[in-house]
């Protein structure tokens, strides 16, 4: 039989119509919900975890750099702009959450 494909499509569909209450889910969430269930009225918080504590989630955005790139100092120059208040500012206003420190 195997594993059925999920596209996506309705990825958030259980949580906006409230049939669950948490949707554990990455930054691209928060574009996601606004986009697709612009009326669900949500929040975002940390993953309940072990003895009250908060726990963190397997996964995340990465940038990856190849070994051995000729452009290191371009991808450097990006890494800089791409981390700076400006390059998190334009993450954030298309719907990814900005980093820590």
């Amino acid at each position: 039989a195997g594993a059925q494909t999920d596209t996506g499509a309705n990825f958030f569909a259980a949580f906006a119509a409230g049939n669950i209450g948490i949707s554990p889910s990455g930054a691209f969430a928060i574009g996601a919900l606004n986009t697709q269930y612009p009326n669900v009225d949500y929040g975002i918080t940390f993953l309940p975890g072990k003895d009250g504590n908060w726990s963190s989630f397997a996964g995340g955005d990465n940038f990856v750099v190849t070994k051995g790139t000729k452009k290191l100092a371009v991808v450097k120059e990006f890494l800089d702009f791409a981390y700076s208040l400006e390059g998190q500012t334009i993450l954030a206003k298309y719907g990814s959450l900005p980093v820590r420190g």
